[in-house]
């Protein structure tokens, strides 16, 4: 199946939303040898394959589909709903939110995601410029940001801010992203498949040309619909 333009970019992330009124059913995609592949065609091109970097819609749209965030949002009113973290509750002064994280979310490589690799992520953005390159606006109010546990996250404010219940980063995998030197140069296009815990994995990239990406049987939501997708 060929399908173009931002409703395109919805559809691909549609697929493994329920109830989303989007998602397509498989026979519509191209069935090579049972493989399902949903074809994407876009206009832009991807400027970092980066979380922390990216800046275009594309790539913001493709990270969407490598990882998981705290919240997700309903298709049906747009209010948030349990992506990693399944609860959510501020203090009484609106100065510290806990979040319980999801025991079932792991990363493509096999470990579990844990509410450490939140707080490392939240805490590199609060601590590298390079790394608030994308959504340093979110962290900006932060006091502190710990796991006292695999499942609890806490973080403290400056003062109450309003989108502690849609924080629109990524959280990806401390034991892989620890390991890289320069957050502002280092556009995560090297090494596949690159290690997510979305609904899919991106497994193939070529600048200006495609990003390819499988999907991830194992993510907590279900499977995709979808064997493969690839924006060219």
């Amino acid at each position: 199946m060929l399908a173009s333009g931002a409703a395109a970019l919805a559809l691909a992330a549609g697929s493994v939303v329920p109830g989303n009124p989007l998602a397509p059913a498989p026979s519509e995609a191209r069935a090579d040898g049972g493989k399902t592949t949903l074809t994407v065609a876009v206009a832009q091109s991807v400027d970092s394959l980066s979380p922390f970097l990216a800046q275009r819609l594309l790539s913001t749209s493709i990270h969407r589909l490598m990882y998981d965030y705290l919240t997700n949002y309903d298709a049906k009113d747009n209010k948030a709903i349990p992506g990693l973290a399944t609860a959510w509750e501020p203090s009484a002064d609106k100065l510290t939110w806990t979040y319980t994280i999801r025991p079932d979310s792991k990363w493509s490589d096999g470990q579990q995601a844990t509410a450490e690799d939140a707080a490392w992520t939240f805490n590199k953005m609060m601590t590298d410029e390079g790394a608030a390159t994308s959504n340093g606006s979110f962290v900006g109010n932060f006091e502190k940001v710990t796991a006292p546990s695999k499942d609890k996250l806490v973080i403290e404010l400056k003062e109450p801010q309003a989108t502690m219940a849609a924080l629109d980063v990524p959280i990806v995998p401390r034991h892989v992203w620890e390991k890289v030197g320069d957050f502002s140069k280092f556009n995560n296009d090297k090494d596949f498949p690159v290690v997510g815990n979305g609904p899919f994995i991106l497994t193939d990239y070529k600048v200006d040309s495609f990003v390819k990406l499988k999907a991830n049987k194992d993510f907590w939501r279900g499977s995709p619909k979808f064997d493969e997708l690839v924006f060219r």
